[in-house]
């Protein structure tokens, strides 16, 4: 029922306190003070080296994953070629074609869907293979609404075909989003995409607009939320890893893309997924 206690210090810091507790009355002699204090030394030496490795381990690994992005870069400038000219021959072939049909309603809508979509792939060819080098992001203000909008109309037929229920959530008041509009588009469809692979027996995906108060300031937050089987915690601390998936197929680049899209524009990429319920995204841009 003594105690005798001694800081466990590193360098002029307290890292915890060593305690030793008797089940008798007993008064510590100078020498048992001083093996202690001994041992708290040692321990102490022991723990902030154990703490040093574990941030080695961390460099170690980020050092990796820039190695896995470099290697994708080099990768890219190899196949960017060969992607784009079927796609230059797409694209010629469909302009000659919708000049000799007259399209109306919602094939008209479609057709012009189509044809912004492939230049708009010409452009994400840049980014998405490129996206181990730096690539700033052409800034312009970005209705939410439309953007929403617009991923609803790219995504209809896939998600109907496989029995899942979009919804649409929008905020009144929401300010307007400084951002690459396509590059956010896709991030956003890229999120989709992955909840759609991981329903096919159909579901329900959420895309909600709101404000939120992040670290005291206010951010703009945008979510892609599902009912499909989630994730448990140790996949969630890697899903940004570049080429790691749980899919069946794919590269494993896709989460690696969107968090770096989000970090572009200044912002910050949040998860929470519990296994059998779902799993939210939330992208956090700050209002200016």
């Amino acid at each position: 029922v003594s105690l005798l206690a001694v800081p466990l210090e590193f360098n002029g810091k307290v890292l915890g306190v060593l305690a030793v507790y008797t089940q008798a009355l007993h008064r510590f002699s100078n020498q048992e003070i001083k093996h202690l204090t001994t041992l708290a030394e040692l321990s102490a030496v022991a723990i902030e080296k154990a703490r040093l490795l574990q941030r080695i381990m961390e460099m170690e690994e980020q050092l990796r994953a820039s190695e896995r992005l470099s290697a994708l870069g080099l990768l890219a400038a190899e196949i960017a070629h060969e992607i784009r000219n079927p796609l230059t021959v797409m694209q010629m072939l469909f302009h000659a074609m919708v000049e000799n049909l007259e399209l109306e309603g919602d094939a008209k809508r479609d057709a012009d869907v189509i044809s912004e979509k492939m230049k708009q792939m010409n452009r994400i060819l840049t980014q998405v293979l490129g996206f181990a080098r730096e690539s700033e992001p052409s800034m312009e203000p970005v209705e939410v609404e439309s953007l929403f909008e617009d991923i609803t109309v790219l995504t209809r037929h896939k998600l109907q075909r496989q029995g899942i229920q979009l919804r649409r959530q929008i905020s009144a008041d929401l300010p307007s989003l400084l951002a690459d509009r396509s590059q956010i588009e896709q991030a956003l469809l890229n999120l989709i995409l992955n909840a759609v692979q991981a329903m096919p027996d159909g579901g329900r995906i959420s895309l909600i607009a709101t404000t939120k108060k992040h670290e005291g300031q206010a951010h703009l937050a945008l979510k892609v939320k599902d009912t499909g089987p989630g994730m448990s915690p140790e996949k969630l601390e890697e899903i940004f890893a570049p080429f790691l998936t749980t899919k069946g197929g794919g590269t494993g680049i896709g989460l690696a893309i969107v968090r770096k899209i989000v970090e572009n524009h200044q912002g910050k990429v949040e998860v929470q997924s519990t296994p059998g319920k779902g799993t939210t995204f939330t992208f956090l841009f700050p209002v200016t």
